[in-house]
């Protein structure tokens, strides 16, 4: 399912995304996302003013205090790439590169399973390397995302590392 598109680059395997309105569906922090072979995962919301304030911002001053665009109804979504899934299996350590204006899509059930099994185990290599980056709270938003899709038999993994990211919040 598309969610939006990519509207501006911050760095190698990070970007930020203008979710679209057409079905209303709005992603929350710790969704999975695809961009053509690269895999991310939302890690923030952007928003530069609060949103009590839009009102009192002047149309012409928007443009200043609003980067992202005149359109004060949009949501933007901050993304760290995970890595990449190919015909060839998961590459975590892939160095990925997107494009402008490139469509983002939810990642489906079948290919996060794919993305996050080697040899039939669950493998989730990118974990120690986004935590100093992102924080634990979208990683452990986006573990409880797994606990649905990975099954039982890598349930005791998956809960092994939420009590590691548990132990990082506080």
């Amino acid at each position: 399912m598309a969610l939006g598109e990519i509207v501006r680059i911050e760095s190698q395997g990070r970007f930020v995304f203008k979710a679209s309105d057409d079905d209303g569906v709005k992603p929350e922090i710790g969704t999975y996302v695809r961009v053509g072979d690269v895999i991310g995962l939302v890690v923030d919301k952007r928003q530069s003013v609060r949103e009590e304030l839009i009102p009192y911002i002047p149309t012409e001053m928007s443009g200043k205090y609003l980067p992202y665009g005149d359109d004060l109804s949009e949501n933007y979504f901050g993304v760290a790439s995970l890595g990449m899934l190919s015909g060839a299996g998961p590459d975590h350590e892939a160095m990925v590169s997107v494009s402008l204006k490139d469509a983002v899509d939810e990642v489906g059930q079948e290919d996060l399973m794919r993305f996050h099994t080697v040899d039939g185990r669950f493998k989730a290599r990118y974990i120690d390397r986004l935590v100093p980056e992102v924080g634990p709270t979208p990683m452990l938003l986006a573990t409880r995302r797994l606990q649905n899709v990975m099954g039982d038999d890598n349930a005791p993994m998956i809960l092994a590392v939420q009590r590691y990211l548990r132990g990082l919040v506080r």
